[in-house]
């Protein structure tokens, strides 16, 4: 009882200071209004697509964005507006409006970036599009992720807890091999299956991250996969989502065109952060994992769940997952908002302390408190 009622203070300052802070920030709202490019690479089949722009965010203005007219999962017209959120983590300009669908409860941005200058809002520093270290597998990843891979009850439940700690899940070698990371930034995961025995192909819409992919041997489409690929069917025995769909204009043409790409008996793993989640309730608009506007969606596990089904997939497993790291960065943007300090990193000491608290909420996380959702699907 005592631990209870510590945490219930703990939670009752903290509601109490970014409520503070969120009046000192309106206030300062108020007075501050704010061609084809396909990487090269040796012997590729794969054609040319249009990358991104290169220009800036600060020359965007809110009157080349689109509106959101009807919600991705329920297709209702009637949104309830939420509040302004702003980029506090890499501090692009421009405030964004969230709201909620009456229907369904989705939550996202609107109105919104288009497309063609989404691409604008993801600076040269983000952390997806640098090259990757050299991969190195751990012995549970080894296990789970080989070709054969057979393991002993003690070694499944060593697994299985690393990788219920662990950022990715490492999903079991499945049919012929054939992996599409939609999303695969500068290949960081591409690396490590390859080591495991996977074919590796990859979609993203950076040239610069694609091209470093490329490199190191990787094949990979410059794309938007809601548009479409120039892939036949049944072409991957398993296609990796991991916090991606979050990211898309159109989540929902994204999943039916991955359920196009998937060989019978494939699988579909993603990841995307849950809105429903104690981290966000905590935190609110200084959740770190609120990112706009390159999040443009927020899904909790029952939006999720309604947009798999209508997508072509039905969920195997759904489980949540919270990282120290997520918590120190809220921690960071919430102390550079009441204090008005404009720290950037979090410092590996501060991590380390946070590792023993989300360990033990971990223990919950099938509750569904955590803050990731990761799902296991099948085609439906």
């Amino acid at each position: 009882m005592r631990v209870i009622c510590d945490m219930s203070r703990f939670v009752a300052r903290m509601t109490l200071i970014i409520q503070c802070s969120d009046r000192c920030e309106r206030k300062q709202a108020r007075a501050n209004l704010s061609g084809a490019s396909l990487v090269r690479q040796r012997a590729s089949p794969w054609p040319v697509v249009p990358g991104p722009s290169t220009k800036v965010a600060e020359e965007m203005t809110t009157d080349n964005w689109e509106a959101v007219e009807r919600c991705e999962v329920c297709r209702a017209t009637k949104f309830r507006r939420l509040g302004e959120v702003s980029d506090r983590l890499y501090r692009t300009t421009g405030r964004f409006t969230l709201v909620r669908c009456v229907g369904c409860g989705l939550t996202f941005i609107n109105p919104r970036p288009t497309m063609k200058e989404i691409g604008l809002f993801y600076p040269t520093e983000y952390t997806e599009y640098q090259a990757p270290l050299t991969p190195r597998l751990r012995r549970w990843e080894e296990d789970k992720g080989r070709p054969g891979a057979k393991m002993g009850p003690w070694r499944r439940l060593v697994a299985f807890i690393n990788e219920r700690m662990s950022y990715r899940m490492i999903p079991p070698y499945q049919g012929e091999g054939r992996l599409l990371d939609v999303g695969c930034a500068s290949g960081e995961f591409l690396d490590k299956m390859r080591l495991l025995g996977w074919q590796t192909y990859g979609v993203e819409r950076s040239p610069a991250a694609a091209e470093i992919a490329c490199r190191n041997g990787h094949r990979v489409l410059v794309s938007d996969i809601e548009n479409g690929l120039p892939i036949p069917e049944a072409s991957f025995d398993l296609v990796y989502c991991w916090h991606v769909l979050e990211h898309l204009h159109s989540p929902l043409r994204a999943l039916r065109e991955m359920a196009r790409l998937l060989a019978p008996g494939g699988r579909l793993v993603l990841a995307v952060p849950n809105f429903g989640s104690f981290q966000a309730k905590l935190f609110g608009r200084f959740w770190s994992k609120l990112e706009p506007p390159r999040h443009l969606f927020h899904f909790d596990k029952n939006t999720l769940r309604a947009l798999l089904r209508h997508g072509g997939f039905e969920p195997q497993s759904m489980t949540t997952r919270t990282g120290a790291t997520s918590y120190c960065r809220s921690f960071r943007l919430l102390i550079n908002a009441v204090l008005g300090t404009r720290f950037m990193r979090d410092p590996a000491a501060a991590v380390f302390l946070f590792e023993i608290p989300v360990f033990i909420a971990s223990l919950f996380n099938n509750l569904g408190l955590g803050s990731d959702i990761r799902v296991v699907c099948r085609k439906a």
